[in-house]
């Protein structure tokens, strides 16, 4: 302990304590997410399972060390996103005005909880400051949180706030060390000069708990300090609470894990039945599918007027309560394989949808289950996935080519050259989009352009606001057939609901959403190493539920790889 009251944990070099304006604000600018005390905590993307060489080609296969066994995590900390944070505070005052203004998310091709994209910074400190202040002032003010000390030993009374508020707020028991800043934090908040109440006092050490690391960030740092160590029960709480409702732990669930209950796979599986029959874990999880199929922006759908006057935000919103409504009644209702992702013959559609999609008969305001007609199947052909991966003013088969092969099929293509030049907005008249694809992909751009314009020429049956045509608005065919490589095989599709078929009767599809999904809930990038675990659990079922299962009851979920250069300085 130095002279300021500062406590360093054994590691990832996060520290605890002292009083919040003077410590905090160089407290979390100096360890953003622990990186200095790894020399590998994130890992790198260059030797992701899924990577393809320019010319189409897989790499390597990986040596039996690195696919044998399951590889642990190696990623000790992870700072809460804003909704993570947004949430916990909600579940654990009723605090749900949304306190934390500033946005906390990792961007680009990855997860919003992905750890290398998430850090801190001086204007996050600042809104961490006013947030806390801002909760805890809520949370005694509503009676969510309480200091009553009926004794008069004030100091008791405080060990006890500390330690009943501090397994709820740290997802895990204080340490002493904690307890022991708190504690005194409280007694200088009541003497001179500031002689706060009691209460007034218990409440300034709310607003610094909600402050600390331990609150701030997820550090799951394993019961050893060398080699592979199993998560503590607690640490296993608090990952499968964000993995699944993407919030803190709730009493039962930390019960769980001081009662030893989450220290084998079993128990872990089972608390995790429980979370999934709960409202958080729909949220939870359809916050991973708005991700891993990009529609987060379709609610605003922003179209040319003059060339989509249909398109709205009314629109735009009804594809995404549908592709939303869709999963839920796979997951949840009817117990669905991910091949009825991409193959089921029905979805959940309203009077706007029913126009969009050519659908006869009555339909009002409300979603209601109905059979497609048979260029729609799964979620690729609904309105959600086809406007979100099209632009203002046209489709853009580059666009729902590049997606698809990189979260549905788990291809990835690396970067672009610096000097591509953009796609043509107009094609000449002696044109066809296949021809100026070929012609923008002449080059060096040759080799992911084989495998992107397939894909991408499928799709070509919808428009941008994904109406299904066979013309274009000039009157020339649309061409929509193509050869795609799936399983290492070229197979010849004419249209999206061919291409949707082929991916569900594939190996790719249910490897890929395993993939996907894993990498959501560790909250972290996978790596070449980590294919053991993904093949093992795609091989095991093609089942929704039980592939989420067996993610959070796996090796990599449940232990952590230290490395042997891990130092905390």
């Amino acid at each position: 302990m130095d002279q300021d009251g500062l406590v360093a944990e054994p590691c990832p070099g996060l520290f605890t304590g002292g009083p919040m304006k003077r410590v905090f604000p160089l407290l979390l600018i100096s360890v953003p997410l622990a990186a200095a005390c790894s020399a590998d905590l994130l890992g790198d993307r260059d030797d992701d399972p899924s990577s393809v060489g320019p010319d189409g080609s897989r790499p390597g296969p990986a040596t039996p060390d690195q696919v044998a066994g399951e590889r642990a995590d190696i990623t000790p900390a992870r700072l809460l996103t804003d909704i993570q944070y947004n949430n916990a505070v909600a579940a654990l005052f009723g605090v749900g005005s949304a306190p934390l203004s500033a946005q906390i998310a990792a961007h680009g091709d990855v997860y919003d909880n992905d750890a290398s994209g998430l850090t801190s910074s001086p204007r996050l400190v600042e809104a961490f400051e006013a947030a806390a202040a801002h909760v805890a002032s809520e949370a005694f003010e509503s009676g969510a949180v309480r200091f009553d000390c009926a004794s008069g030993e004030e100091t008791t009374c405080i060990g006890e706030f500390i330690s009943q508020n501090g397994l709820r707020i740290f997802r895990r028991p204080p340490s002493e060390d904690e307890v022991g800043i708190l504690t005194r934090l409280f007694a200088s908040l009541r003497a001179e000069p500031i002689e706060d109440t009691p209460e007034a006092a218990a409440e300034g050490v709310l607003t610094a708990m909600l402050q600390m690391p331990a609150f701030l960030f997820r550090t799951e740092l394993g019961e050893g300090r060398g080699g592979r160590t199993r998560l503590t029960g607690f640490e296993v709480a608090s990952r499968l609470s964000f993995a699944l409702t993407n919030s803190t732990p709730d009493d039962e669930l930390l019960q769980a894990a001081a009662e030893g209950l989450l220290d084998e796979p079993a128990g872990v599986r089972a608390a995790a039945e429980r979370l999934l029959a709960s409202p958080q874990a729909r949220q939870g999880l359809l916050h991973f599918v708005d991700q891993w199929l990009g529609i987060q922006d379709a609610p605003r759908l922003n179209r040319d007027p003059e060339l989509f006057p249909q398109a709205s935000t009314e629109l735009g919103a009804a594809m995404y309560t549908e592709t939303r409504l869709f999963f839920e009644d796979l997951f949840w209702n009817r117990d669905g394989d991910v091949n009825d992702l991409f193959a089921a013959d029905y979805s959940f559609v309203n009077a706007d949808l029913a126009e969009l999609y050519g659908l006869s008969g009555e339909f009002g305001s409300e979603f209601v289950e109905t059979r497609l007609p048979d260029e729609r199947r799964g979620v690729l052909t609904q309105g959600s996935y086809l406007t979100s991966h099209s632009v203002f003013d046209r489709s853009h088969p580059i666009a729902r080519g590049v997606y698809t092969l990189r979260k549905i099929m788990c291809f990835d293509l690396g970067s672009p050259p610096n000097d591509v030049g953009a796609l043509p907005e107009d094609r000449s008249e002696a044109q066809s989009v296949r021809e100026m694809l070929k012609q923008h992909a002449a080059g060096a751009c040759a080799g992911c352009h084989k495998m992107i314009d397939p894909v991408g020429l499928s799709f070509e049956a919808y428009d941008a606001l994904g109406v299904h045509r066979s013309v274009y608005d000039d009157g020339s065919p649309v061409e929509a057939t193509a050869e795609v490589l799936i399983d290492d095989v070229w197979v010849p599709v004419d249209g999206g609901a061919d291409l949707s078929l082929a991916l569900a009767e594939s190996n790719t599809a249910g490897s890929c959403f395993t993939q996907q999904a894993m990498a959501y809930m560790l909250g972290r990038t996978l790596k070449r190493q980590d294919l053991g675990t993904v093949e093992r659990i795609a091989s095991e079922t093609q089942n929704l539920r039980e592939i989420v299962l067996n993610i959070v009851s796996s090796e990599p979920f449940l232990y952590r790889d230290v490395p042997a250069q891990e130092t905390c300085e």
